[in-house]
């Protein structure tokens, strides 16, 4: 299930995957060709941009049996939370179970495999925070 909240754009050649809600909340887009897989839950804020090509999965595969192969193994899955007033860059990755808080910025390409604090600029494989939105005096 997707819900748009109020005023959203869903760009061309955007997938929805999986069994859980989406939800994306007002003001809030994408750009084309991203995917949304979730299993657990994926929860987007307000006024949040999402650029071209973004994947954003809430699951993944066990792979920790060697006697089962990894399709046949358990789906893990830990819902999604983006925080409002994020800015996810072209191509960027956002793994199962992250939080990323209000105001931050993820860099094209980056693959987010932990936490990001509120107003952090992260990029990288894996993302590495960067810098702070804002100096602190």
């Amino acid at each position: 299930m997707v819900r748009l909240e109020e005023r959203n754009i869903i760009g061309n050649g955007t997938v929805f995957q999986g069994s859980a809600p989406i939800v994306f909340g007002a003001r809030s887009y994408c750009a084309g060709h991203c995917v949304f897989a979730a299993n657990a839950g994926i929860h987007i804020g307000r006024d949040v941009m999402i650029a071209d090509q973004v994947s954003v999965r809430d699951s993944d595969h066990g792979f920790n049996d060697g006697d089962v192969p990894m399709m046949d193994q358990d789906v893990l899955a830990e819902a999604v939370v983006i925080g409002d007033d994020v800015w996810v860059g072209h191509g960027a990755v956002i793994l199962k179970g992250i939080s990323i808080g209000s105001g931050s910025i993820i860099a094209a390409g980056a693959v987010v495999t932990r936490d990001v604090p509120a107003n952090m600029i992260v990029g990288g494989v894996p993302a590495r925070v960067i810098a702070s939105r804002f100096k602190t005096e």
